[in-house]
């Protein structure tokens, strides 16, 4: 990060974006990356996946792509045309900043994790197609009615190829590494929560909800097994929440997604966390 570029634009910024965000690092990954972070990678590695999908340079629709993701090293050119869509404002303004020659979107859809205030019947902003979509560390944030709506906007707006990710729930270590992350409880064995691997259960979804960790009680972590995640935050009214994941059955998943958009899939494991999967009409 240049930091000479970035406090100038702190010092100017007058957005609608809240400046103690920058200091959130699940929100503006150009501006800091833990290393100990278990959840996201580093920016490099963001590059280095896309790459390895996008053989020939072209557009790129990059959602959930913050304050331009991508384009931090882009100097071979290989991204032809970027815009991004994100939930976090000051990722958009910051993305401008940087590089004013892209297009960058504010969505306000509701996210339990990233925007907690925002609106749950938000339309997507109109995009004009790109050649790539690229949605990376977002459907694991999302629930699956989230994940279709963002494919059927995606797959009007692609003319080769979508690229995304998920966690795979039969993959209970990293459960149970995002549980520990935010309640410091041996879940192995027979205690780990709702018995994750029950064959009639094909999505879960973890929910953390206090922020601080000096707050949190075991009540605060959920894990949800079912189809559709009903809580919403009109009921929970929650100000902040430390973590939304889901988690599919793959099989079940890919079956679902092609019966639904007639699309062909390719599936792979390069993340050791996720499971990636590859969109064409």
């Amino acid at each position: 990060m240049n930091k000479k570029k970035f406090n100038n634009f702190l010092i100017d910024y007058k957005g609608e974006g809240v400046p103690s965000d920058l200091h959130d690092v699940r929100k503006i990954y150009p501006l800091k990356k833990a290393s100990s972070q278990i959840l996201g990678s580093p920016i490099g590695h963001v590059k280095e996946m896309f790459k390895s999908y996008f053989k020939e340079p072209g557009s790129v629709l990059d959602i959930g792509g913050s304050a331009g993701n991508l384009l931090y090293n882009n100097e071979d050119n290989f991204i032809t045309k970027y815009s991004c869509l994100d939930v976090v404002p000051l990722a958009r303004d910051y993305g401008k900043y940087l590089y004013p020659d892209s297009n960058f979107y504010f969505y306000d859809k509701f996210n339990w994790i990233y925007n907690i205030t925002g609106d749950p019947n938000t339309m997507f902003p109109d995009i004009e197609e790109h050649d790539y979509t690229f949605f990376y560390n977002v459907a694991i944030s999302c629930d699956y009615n989230d994940l279709i709506e963002t494919l059927k906007f995606a797959i009007k707006r692609t003319k080769k190829k979508i690229i995304f990710n998920v966690h795979d729930k039969n993959q209970t270590d990293m459960l149970e590494l995002i549980y520990n992350r935010y309640h410091s409880t041996d879940i192995s064995g027979t205690s780990f929560p709702l018995q994750v691997k029950e064959d009639d259960n094909k999505i879960s979804y973890l929910l953390a909800t206090s922020r601080k960790e000096e707050k949190r009680t075991v009540n605060d972590i959920q894990l949800f097994n079912q189809d559709k995640f009903t809580p919403s935050n009109e009921s929970l009214k929650l100000n902040s929440c430390s973590a939304f994941y889901s988690f599919y059955d793959i099989d079940y998943l890919r079956k679902r997604l092609v019966d639904t958009f007639n699309c062909k899939i390719e599936i792979s494991n390069p993340d050791t966390h996720t499971v990636t999967f590859e969109v064409s009409k």
